[in-house]
């Protein structure tokens, strides 16, 4: 979904009393923006689904910090970059997505070098641009994010492409994720991943 530059109307209404502390923590008026109307956008999703009001959607976090329904009748993720959201909701698997803006990251050699498997750095030389390293990074952290560890599971620890190509199956903490690039708009980066079937990791 688009972030527009304002809050939409009645966010107070249907955000939860923590959602609220938390936006008004933001410092930067775009951070605060982007955080509301996410989460203002998730909750009508999930309500919708679920069949009942957005501000009735019952939403904790699991102990590594991963948003979930108290309820675990829905499986979800979100994430957002300057003037994009995305919302990922499955049934019965945990799923993890993430979003990058292209033209932002000009330290990507160094960053890639901190973070990536030796690998991914090899595959990133072979088309060493922007835009092939957030293609990886998207790739790693919605791997992190079906996991709910975030970066702190640790993105050397795992390889979502090497020399040969990309590894659309993989491992991470003995369990099986598929990952795949989703279609966003031009000068955007985003990818999917959901806990996967043992025979579908290669």
């Amino acid at each position: 979904m688009p972030l527009h530059e304002e809050r939409p109307g009645g966010w107070e209404d249907i955000l939860s009393a923590p959602e609220r502390e938390r936006a008004a923590a933001f410092t930067a008026e775009v951070g605060r923006v982007r955080y509301v109307r996410t989460r203002f956008a998730l909750r009508r999703i999930l309500g919708g689904l679920l069949g009942v009001e957005p501000a009735a959607v019952a939403i904790d976090l699991d102990p590594g910090g991963k948003p979930v329904l108290a309820d675990g009748a829905l499986e979800f993720n979100h994430a957002h970059t300057d003037g994009l959201a995305l919302v990922a909701v499955a049934r019965g698997t945990p799923v993890g997505i993430d979003v990058e803006r292209e033209g932002r990251r000009s330290d990507f050699r160094a960053i890639a070098a901190r973070f990536f498997a030796s690998q991914e750095r090899v595959f990133l030389e072979q088309e060493e641009t922007e835009e092939r390293f957030l293609q990886l990074w998207t790739r790693k952290e919605a791997v992190l994010k079906a996991a709910g560890t975030g970066l702190a599971g640790g993105m050397e620890t795992f390889c979502v492409a090497s020399r040969d190509g990309w590894h659309d199956g993989l491992v991470f903490e003995e369990r099986g994720y598929v990952v795949r690039d989703i279609a966003v708009p031009e000068g955007y980066r985003a990818a999917l991943a959901v806990l996967a079937a043992e025979r579908e990791v290669r």
